[in-house]
């Protein structure tokens, strides 16, 4: 039997299910907000500055879902290092895509 998924069945869903729609969705946003911050603050030859503020972000943000995930929801004995390599495994690339796209399009 399936597990029912998506933001629309986000009260059926287990929560480990929970956790992973949460820090996906808070990567995105991170990401979204990452690019424009990125984007907006960008000099010519500040690429190190503009990518270590980019990683800054990721960092952080994932710090804290981390730590609200562990508030929140109930995943059992997971400790806060494998809720954390969890957030790594679902966004990082989503996190490097939309970021990306976001500085690309706001900088050129």
């Amino acid at each position: 039997m399936s597990t029912p998924q998506g933001i629309r069945n986000y009260s059926k869903m287990t929560d480990i299910d929970k956790a992973y729609l949460v820090k996906l969705l808070g990567t995105m946003i991170a990401a979204l907000i990452a690019g424009i911050i990125s984007g907006v603050t960008h000099t010519e030859g500040g690429g190190t500055s503009t990518g270590l503020l980019g990683w800054f972000i990721w960092i952080a943000v994932s710090i804290g879902f981390t730590i609200l995930i562990k508030i929140k929801f109930d995943l059992g004995d997971w400790t806060n290092i494998r809720i954390f390599r969890h957030g790594v495994f679902v966004g990082l690339l989503t996190y490097i895509y939309i970021w990306v796209t976001v500085f690309n399009f706001i900088f050129l």
